[in-house]
């Protein structure tokens, strides 16, 4: 028994595990997200590279929707739930970006750290059934 047994117990080790493998998507149609989130991540240190990182996963999301659907994200602190259509995404260097969106018919902006990002994309019915479905813009678009 060594020395951290000794104050903490038997310590288990977490069975190891193979990353997720390229071509494997999440869901039908849709591109790996995690490795691309992951390799993204990895490599880019700056909010800029992390919303360009953020183009190709939401536009591989979208293309998931069907006609009357589109892109959300979905929050979750303290216990409360609360749902953003996505608007635009922009980086505020070298580290944050704001989200801007629409939440309960209300402008809404999140700004977050890189380090502390993490959203859920999710559907969510549009507005105006037969509208196209808004464009998200990113950086300056």
């Amino acid at each position: 028994m060594d020395e951290n047994e000794k104050v903490f117990g038997r310590i288990i080790e977490a069975p190891k595990t193979e990353p997720i493998k390229k071509g494997i998507s999440l869901k039908p149609g849709m591109a790996d997200m995690a490795n691309v989130l992951n390799a993204s991540i990895q490599m880019k240190s700056t909010s800029s590279d992390i919303c360009e990182s953020f183009k190709k996963l939401f536009s591989d999301f979208e293309k998931t929707l069907d006609d009357s659907q589109e892109i959300g994200i979905a929050l979750s602190s303290f216990g409360i739930k609360r749902e953003i259509i996505v608007e635009k995404i922009e980086s505020v260097y070298p580290n944050a970006i704001i989200i801007r969106g629409i939440e309960d018919q209300n402008t809404v902006f999140l700004f977050q750290h890189i380090s502390q990002i993490s959203f859920l994309l999710v559907p969510v019915k549009k507005e105006t059934p037969d509208a196209p479905r808004r464009k998200i813009g990113f950086g300056s678009e």
